[in-house]
């Protein structure tokens, strides 16, 4: 059982290592190398409690411990930026998107009538133009 653990750790550590040489971003790069980080330091402390590998000082183990949850909070803050900003991407694109759509007449999928009853027609914003437009400011 404790083999197959250090295995898996083993092995997870290895893949993090891959991706952080192949990652796209500098964000998801410390990511991947924070958890592979994590697996190292897990399969570090599960071979201590089992008794095979012994720290040679207790500071290094406590310094090691400190970095991981250094880059642990690290790694959060970059993910979350991540995240704001591929929301605000795709907030951007329906933008585009929908700005691109309204002279076609082509809205939500469907085709409007080409007559004065749309609010573009006469010269005003309609209700989905002025909430898309907030959206993204």
């Amino acid at each position: 059982m404790v083999f197959t653990t250090i295995l898996a750790n083993l092995l997870a550590t290895g893949c993090a290592l891959l991706l952080v040489h192949r990652g796209p971003s500098r964000r998801l790069k410390l990511l991947a190398f924070t958890v592979g980080l994590m697996s190292l330091s897990q399969t570090a402390a599960l071979l201590h409690t089992v008794g095979i590998w012994s720290v040679p000082a207790v500071g290094v183990a406590r310094l090691h411990e400190l970095l991981v949850a250094g880059l642990a909070l690290q790694a959060i803050y970059l993910l979350g930026q991540e995240v704001y900003e591929q929301n605000y991407k795709d907030r951007k694109l329906r933008l585009i998107e929908f700005d691109f759509m309204r002279p076609l007449g082509i809205i939500g999928g469907h085709k409007e009538k080409e007559t004065a009853e749309r609010p573009e027609a006469a010269g005003m914003m309609g209700a989905q133009a002025l909430w898309s437009q907030e959206a993204c400011k």
